[in-house]
């Protein structure tokens, strides 16, 4: 490597690599940079805070969230040394390290940074500062991973409009919050809106950067699985396979953006019946987020589940319950307020067991799901009736006639409130 005598230039080389897409050569400028600084400076400079900061940026894009995260601890306990907590200095570290705990599963902590992030900016530089758009944009995904989807929405319009009135309407600042308003949208059902709007984000991006630039593979990619939403399997199933092809070569074959790719590409795998193809990505999924997240991360859970699933299909109900079990208890770890995803997989794993002629223990879990449900009653009854129906049904196995006709009254009465 050329030398280039300052940390400053190094700095400099590391940021345009990252630009373009090139995360491990952002790492190793980056990592000179911090080093050359260290010495000249000291392990306490002030200035040290923002090199940590920029590395630990660059190993999140190379998928290295645990690494990522310890760097910004650090770099926020220097900064603490030098400033009080709720210093503008602190906002980006805040902002940086509640992407790599998002990366990680830790949701909830990951808000409440966030949060304070935000207040730090709208406090010291208004509620139209440039950076705002970001910790918005980065709040709105924590929040629907949380399930909190009209709150992210509305976050995601503020970032919009700021950087629409400070970039333009072109810019990619832009595109990555039509892209992550598309997702918010594709997961409350509105697929056709997702769609134009990912498509925008496409044609913005294009513009700025070369087709195998890891933007715009991120945004075929959700483009991808807004299709396959939509029903139209096949030209998800060869935009998937065009990107990770590209990801393979350029990521290697355990980054955990490929994970997300193999997983999408199994779900669509399924809806054609490639049944045996979509299981073997979804072990090569599994391996790669229990390599990278340990085995009691959240998104685990999804693909456990998602596994179970093609089991289900491949009428190998045993292996589909040992990954439903797994999922649970990752879920019953993680679910906090949310627990509809728990009531889901207690009523797909109890359905398992009646199958089994495992009466007792099924109706176990349907009591556990219908406890759930019966407490969101009025947002989702329509899964409160199939939970009752299928007690009913467990109940007659059992020879309990009664209870079960209690339910299918229950069934009646919520098939008529319904109406």
């Amino acid at each position: 490597m050329e030398d280039f005598h300052s940390a400053e230039d190094y700095t400099e080389l590391g940021i345009e690599a990252q630009e373009e897409g090139d995360y491990e050569a952002a790492k190793t400028y980056f990592e000179q940079a911090l080093a050359m600084n260290i010495q000249e400076l000291g392990k306490d400079s002030s200035l040290l805070p923002i090199d940590y900061s920029n590395l630990a940026t660059a190993l999140l894009g190379l998928g290295d969230a645990e690494e990522a995260q310890s760097l910004l601890e650090r770099a926020i306990a220097i900064n603490g040394k030098h400033f009080s907590k709720g210093h503008p200095t602190f906002a980006d570290l805040y902002g940086n390290l509640a992407l790599a705990l998002h990366d990680l599963g830790d949701y909830d902590e990951a808000k409440r940074l966030l949060e304070t992030t935000i207040a730090i900016e709208e406090k010291h530089f208004g509620k139209d500062y440039p950076n705002l758009a970001t910790s918005y944009n980065s709040l709105a995904l924590v929040l629907q991973n949380l399930g909190d989807y009209k709150k992210a929405q509305s976050l995601l319009k503020k970032a919009i409009a700021i950087n629409e009135k400070h970039f333009g309407t072109d810019d990619p600042k832009v595109a990555t919050n039509y892209e992550n308003l598309a997702m918010v949208l594709s997961d409350i059902g509105n697929h056709k809106q997702a769609k134009t709007l990912i498509e925008k984000a496409i044609a913005i991006n294009e513009a700025y950067f070369e087709d195998d630039h890891p933007t715009v593979l991120n945004n075929y990619a959700n483009l991808a699985t807004i299709l396959g939403d939509l029903g139209e399997d096949k030209e998800a199933r060869d935009i998937l396979q065009r990107v990770i092809a590209i990801e393979e070569e350029s990521l290697g074959l355990d980054h955990p953006d490929l994970a997300t790719n193999y997983s999408n590409l199994a779900t669509i795998l399924q809806n054609l019946g490639e049944l045996d193809k979509a299981k073997s990505l979804l072990l090569r999924t599994i391996a790669i987020e229990e390599a990278h997240f340990g085995t009691d991360h959240p998104t685990l859970a999804t693909s456990y589940g998602n596994l179970a699933a093609v089991f289900i299909d491949l009428t190998n109900y045993d292996q589909a319950q040992v990954f439903l079990r797994k999922a649970i208890a990752i879920e019953e770890e993680h679910s906090d307020d949310d627990e509809s995803d728990l009531a889901v997989s207690y009523f797909k794993l109890a359905s398992l067991l009646e199958v089994s002629d495992k009466h007792d223990e099924a109706y176990s879990f349907l009591m556990k799901a219908a406890a759930i449900k019966e407490a969101d009653f009025e947002k989702d009854n329509e899964a409160l009736t199939g939970i009752y129906t299928v007690l009913a049904e467990v109940l007659e196995s059992m020879g309990k006639s009664d209870e079960a006709k209690a339910y299918l009254q229950k069934v009646s009465f919520l098939s008529r409130s319904k109406k």
